[in-house]
């Protein structure tokens, strides 16, 4: 929880609206996804990165098989609603793995699908091209809507199936907003995710949006360059943009008909529309400067959802 409220704050808000019980394992299955998408921020070096993908997965299933013996305590503790959730097996390789692995056990959750978010981030580690606009969100349900289906069977297990359309549409904004979030980094690590197929559609070429201003040739007209450059940055952020509204606007009318019991489970989406529309007020300048919104913003985008279903 502290690892989420540092680094993620709106998915911390969000599991305090969770039934005490249940709030261990969303923050286990939130916090596991953080660090396997840090892996690519911090390593210089893909093969580095993917060693560190393969440090995880081989921990995850051997906390899983350590902790299988003892998922009965886990569900006594639970019900008692007792602090301590880490198990012992996997603490020491990783607090985050095993408190991920003792989620699995209590709720029965698919091994497969936390193995299937690092093959994911696998796709962080390199300069790869999004083909098109269809392999993007394909990226995006594995990575987004995957943390949605599982958040949704640890709140509500026998009302998960009526959540399939909202954890889709759901997902894929949450990745497609995390793209124009993450644009800064993106192009500091020539690392731009923009389908190519968008991008030729606007004529414009992947390479001209990595450009720093102020380092063309001394013989070039380094403004006219820079406004150039300013533009197609402004035009591709709105393509993105306008791919996530008509996402989020698919992924509302989703949501309206999920149980109440689902609904903590989205509720970090509520935030997504704020920083939506800070990025419309940055423009080009959201390559450069990281998006950021108050924690009492965030609050109240997350209370609104919470209480009256306005995402």
């Amino acid at each position: 929880m502290q690892l989420l409220r540092r680094r993620a704050y709106a998915l911390y808000f969000s599991i305090l609206f969770a039934p005490v019980a249940k709030r261990g394992a969303l923050a286990a299955l939130y916090a596991f996804r953080l660090e396997i998408l840090h892996i690519a921020e911090q390593a210089q070096e893909p093969l580095l990165g993917e060693m560190r993908l393969q440090w995880w997965r081989d921990s995850l299933i051997e906390a899983v098989k350590n902790t299988a013996q003892s998922a009965g305590n886990y569900r006594e503790n639970i019900k008692e609603q007792k602090t301590p959730y880490l198990s012992p097996a996997g603490a020491a390789a990783s607090p985050v793995i095993a408190a991920a692995a003792a989620a699995i056990k209590l709720y029965n959750l698919p091994p497969a699908a936390f193995l299937r978010l690092c093959d994911a981030a696998h796709c962080n580690l390199y300069n790869n091209i999004m083909p098109n606009r269809a392999a993007l969100e394909d990226y995006c349900r594995e990575l987004y809507s995957t943390v949605l289906q599982l958040a949704g069977r640890i709140l509500a297990k026998d009302e998960a199936d009526w959540g399939s359309k909202a954890e889709d549409f759901g997902g894929i904004a949450q990745g497609f907003a995390a793209l124009v979030s993450r644009l800064p980094q993106a192009v500091r690590q020539e690392k731009l995710y923009i389908p190519a197929d968008i991008l030729a559609s606007l004529g414009i070429d992947r390479q001209s949006l990595y450009k720093p201003a102020g380092k063309a040739d001394a013989a070039a007209d380094t403004a006219g360059q820079n406004r150039i450059m300013a533009e197609k940055r402004k035009t591709a952020l709105a393509a993105l943009l306008a791919c996530f509204h008509e996402t989020y606007a698919a992924f509302r009318a989703e949501q309206k008909k999920l149980p109440a019991l689902m609904r903590p489970a989205f509720l970090p989406l509520a935030v997504l529309p704020a920083f939506m529309r800070q990025a419309e007020k940055q423009q080009e300048a959201v390559f450069t400067e990281a998006l950021a919104l108050a924690p009492l913003r965030q609050q109240a985008a997350i209370c609104r959802a919470a209480f009256f279903n306005r995402f």
